[in-house]
């Protein structure tokens, strides 16, 4: 758990002191009657607990004394065995003291007994804000109850400052340690060697459905020790890969289609997201070689330029700019490459941005810019970056995902093809 002990501390350090944080995890949520989505824990829990279970709530206690400790505190299922022959064990309480190095463990039907308590007498409260109505309605509760039990112990209450947890967990997943490089390194790499093998597939066999595509992927992954799907996949074939978040891929893949997948495996919660496309016939024709070219080089020169201290911004304006003059020199624009820019003449092929954050959420949710000004790029800041073009029912977008080094940077997905030459070799 050391990983989880390293991001404890690194929170502790941004916290005020005599504070408290109140982290809910992620609760079972249903499908249909009786029948539960497969269960994933919310992602801030799990970057400071490492706890895989439904139904428990982290404390951190940020003393005010530099002589006291700091405690983490969790509350979690009890053990109960009637239950455990349905749902295998359950972690209880001296397993969460010894193995998830909580100074405290209690079952979380204990939680309105204690919480209350230790809540009194802080100063400042953390908790992600506006994001869990029950928590929102606990809050309020268990501000009632340490009032009632401060009238006759203690001077104050509930705290009297609050501040949203969330925006300080964002900022602290925004820079990778080097256990999570690891983790990010391995899904990445299988994920790209997911990619390969779809396209050996696609040139294997005829008359496949997207959806067998999409099965022979996340077979792939499931064989190589990842978890799931970092998200729902876009299998997209000819017309379908101009829809961006197509995800129905139902339909059969025709023989001169280019098919766009879009897809990423999620390993011990990090996640990749690689966008290839290959075609179907294993031979690209003129017009989608020519696009294809395009796409390919316009990331190409984003991607060069990826450092520290780049801005964020850059990346974008370096993509249009790239992918405008393509569209200029193959006569499907016609002007000036920065007017049509301004006008936003380009936004019919191209209507998305140069990429996002990635890390235990496939969308990161760290922001892009600090006081209206694009943040700049940062050693340890992992990303995509992924330019496309969407015309007369050819869709081609390219994807990869890059982490930012102390001189440069490191392209995680390289070693899925993306060359004209190397895919249709891939394929023959």
């Amino acid at each position: 758990m050391l990983i989880a002990k390293q991001n404890r501390e690194a929170l502790f350090a941004k916290l005020l002191p005599n504070s408290i944080v109140i982290l809910p995890g992620n609760k079972l949520k249903y499908r249909s009657n009786d029948v539960e989505y497969p269960f994933r824990q919310n992602s801030n829990f799990y970057y400071i607990t490492k706890f895989v279970e439904p139904n428990a709530v982290a404390i951190l206690i940020k003393s005010n004394n530099k002589d006291h400790l700091n405690q983490f505190i969790l509350f979690s299922q009890e053990s109960n065995l009637e239950k455990e022959i349905w749902t295998g064990p359950i972690v209880g309480q001296q397993a969460a003291l010894e193995l998830f190095e909580a100074d405290l463990a209690y079952p979380i039907n204990q939680i309105d007994l204690i919480l209350p308590t230790l809540l009194v007498n802080k100063d400042i409260l953390y908790y992600p804000m506006f994001q869990d109505l029950e928590l929102e309605t606990n809050l309020y509760k268990w501000r009632n109850m340490s009032q009632q039990i401060a009238k006759s112990q203690y001077e104050k209450a509930f705290p009297q400052e609050a501040k949203d947890l969330s925006a300080i967990l964002y900022e602290l997943r925004l820079i990778k340690s080097q256990l999570e490089l690891e983790k990010i390194r391995y899904v990445a790499q299988v994920s790209a060697k997911a990619h390969e093998h779809i396209m050996k597939y696609v040139a294997s066999n005829k008359n496949l459905t997207e959806r067998q595509v999409q099965a022979e992927f996340y077979n792939y992954c499931l064989q190589h020790d990842c978890q799931d799907m970092a998200y729902q996949p876009v299998v997209a074939s000819g017309e379908n890969a101009c829809i961006l978040h197509y995800t129905k891929n139902s339909a059969v893949i025709k023989k001169h289609d280019l098919l766009l997948v879009d897809a990423g495996a999620e390993y011990d919660y990090y996640a990749a997201d690689i966008t290839r496309v290959c075609p179907a016939n294993k031979k690209f024709s003129a017009k989608q070689r020519d696009l294809y070219q395009v796409v390919l080089y316009a990331q190409k020169q984003a991607i060069n330029l990826v450092k520290p201290g780049l801005l964020w911004s850059k990346l974008q304006q370096t993509i249009v700019y790239s992918l405008v003059q393509g569209l200029v020199d193959l006569k499907l624009l016609t002007g000036n490459v920065d007017e049509l820019i301004s006008t936003n003449a380009y936004r019919a092929f191209y209507m998305h941005g140069s990429g996002h954050f990635l890390g235990m959420d496939v969308h990161d949710p760290s922001v892009y810019k600090i006081n209206d000004q694009f943040r700049s790029l940062s050693p340890g800041m992992v990303f995509t970056v992924e330019p496309g073009l969407y015309w007369q029912g050819i869709g081609i977008r390219i994807e990869d995902d890059i982490l930012v080094t102390e001189h440069g940077h490191e392209v995680l997905t390289k070693s899925a093809v993306k060359e004209i030459e190397d895919i249709e070799h891939l394929m023959c």
